[in-house]
């Protein structure tokens, strides 16, 4: 595997780690099997090594957590009911805490460039950080595809991926990375949200080396 396909494969796994990080858990038996096959795929990998130790440690705190720990934290930060803490939303930090902004129909609108619609059993709104994360997994997946079928779109992906992640996804990182760590005492949402933060930047330096 040469480098570019090995940083691509690194970035899809690691994409799908932090998608798992962030996602509701109500089988904690289940989240924790899922946690543990992309956990273990990662240790394998050199590139890994600067979340080895954030990683480590969210394991041992998955492995010792009771359920309702989790999920009641998930869901004061993530949920509500009646204020959510860290609201998951791109254009919550993009357009001044306006939820379904413009920037929302902007991410749908390079959702179906790439030749996808919003699955009809995903009830919230394009810009969740699940949904984007969602669709970096996807981008990356069809720059590899593109790269050993030799196809002639991976400029195209690679467009669309450069775009979506500077102005649509790193560019509210940050601000709710600072959000949860504010919100927070639980040490796992704590070391999941430095995760977030060094993966912000990994995938921001990797999309500035992508063709516009």
């Amino acid at each position: 595997m040469n480098d570019e396909l090995e940083k691509i494969s690194f970035l899809y796994d690691l994409t799908k780690f932090i998608k798992i990080i962030f996602s509701p858990i109500s089988n904690l038996e289940e989240y924790k099997k899922s946690f543990s096959i992309i956990y273990e795929r990662l240790l394998n990998s050199k590139l890994f090594e600067k979340y080895k130790i954030n990683a480590q440690i969210l394991n041992e705190l998955l492995n010792n957590s009771e359920k309702d720990q989790l999920l009641i934290e998930y869901s004061r930060l993530f949920i509500g009911p009646y204020h959510v803490l860290a609201v998951p939303y791109g254009s919550h930090y993009l357009e001044n805490g306006k939820l379904m902004g413009e920037s929302t129909n902007e991410v749908e609108q390079l959702y179906a460039r790439a030749g996808l619609l919003m699955n009809d059993e995903f009830k919230d709104l394009p810009d969740h950080i699940l949904a984007e994360l969602e669709f970096i997994e996807y981008l990356l997946y069809k720059q590899y595809e593109a790269i050993i079928n030799q196809n002639g779109q991976l400029i195209d992906y690679q467009s669309i991926f450069k775009n979506f992640v500077l102005i649509y996804f790193t560019s509210w990182m940050n601000d709710f990375v600072k959000t949860i760590l504010g919100a927070t005492d639980n040490h796992f949402y704590l070391i999941a949200s430095n995760i977030l933060f060094e993966y912000s930047n990994d995938i921001k330096k990797f999309s500035k080396l992508q063709q516009n």
